[in-house]
C-alpha cells in the first residue's frame, strides 16, 4: 500500500470519529484548517512523544510542540508560537487549541 493510500485510510478513519461542538463546529480532523496543516498533523505530530499540542487559527495559522516537559507547557508553547505567526489577525482569529496528546475537543482558551 503507499503512502497516499495510507494517509487517505488514516484520513477517513479519523474523519468517521469527529463530532460537531456544542456551538456547531467540527471537532476531529475535518477542523484541520489547511492542507498543509493536515498533512503535518497526520505525518508528524501523530507520531509525536507525549506531551503535545497542536492549536490554529481561523486565519490558516497553526502550529504544535511535543516532547514537552508537561502537557501544560505543551499548550502554552503551541498558543505561544501560533500566537506569533498570526499576530496580525490574533485579535479577531485568535489561535486555540484543538489537539492535546492526540485528543481532538473544542476550546476556548
Amino acid at each position: 500500500m503507499k503512502l497516499s493510500n495510507i494517509m487517505v485510510a488514516t484520513v477517513l478513519s479519523v474523519m468517521c470519529t469527529s463530532t460537531l461542538s456544542s456551538e456547531g463546529k467540527q471537532i476531529g480532523i475535518e477542523s484541520i484548517i489547511s492542507k498543509k496543516a493536515l498533512n503535518s498533523y497526520l505525518t508528524k505530530y501523530n507520531d509525536a512523544t507525549e506531551n503535545k499540542a497542536f492549536a490554529q487559527s481561523e486565519s490558516g495559522v497553526w502550529n504544535w510542540r511535543s516532547n514537552r516537559t508537561s502537557v501544560e507547557y505543551a499548550k502554552s508553547s503551541a498558543l505561544i508560537s501560533c500566537r506569533s505567526q498570526n499576530k496580525n489577525h490574533e485579535k479577531d482569529y485568535p489561535c486555540k487549541l484543538i489537539d492535546v496528546n492526540g485528543k481532538f475537543f473544542n476550546s476556548t482558551d
